[in-house]
């Protein structure tokens, strides 16, 4: 993402209920199948920033975990173009 700028992600699950958490950058939110939820955040600084699923939601649920990489924007635009 963008570090610095705000990002607006939409999110929702296939299969159970899950909760994406940041804890640096937001708050948990919970997902649940069928239903679409928006998650407003910012990385006020570049960095590498630990996500997790933090509702149990299965055999897999210590592997749900997930890196967020906030970029200065000419960086960040050079990755996705």
């Amino acid at each position: 993402i963008p570090a610095g700028e705000p990002v607006r992600l939409l999110l929702t699950s296939t299969d159970v209920i899950h909760s994406f958490w940041i804890p640096s950058l937001a708050g948990k939110l919970d997902l649940i199948p069928g239903h679409m939820n928006v998650l407003d955040l910012k990385a006020d600084k570049p960095g590498v920033y630990r996500g997790q699923c933090a509702e149990f939601c299965g055999a897999q649920h210590a592997n749900m975990g997930t890196f967020i990489i906030a970029e200065p924007r000419p960086k960040f635009d050079a990755w996705l173009n």
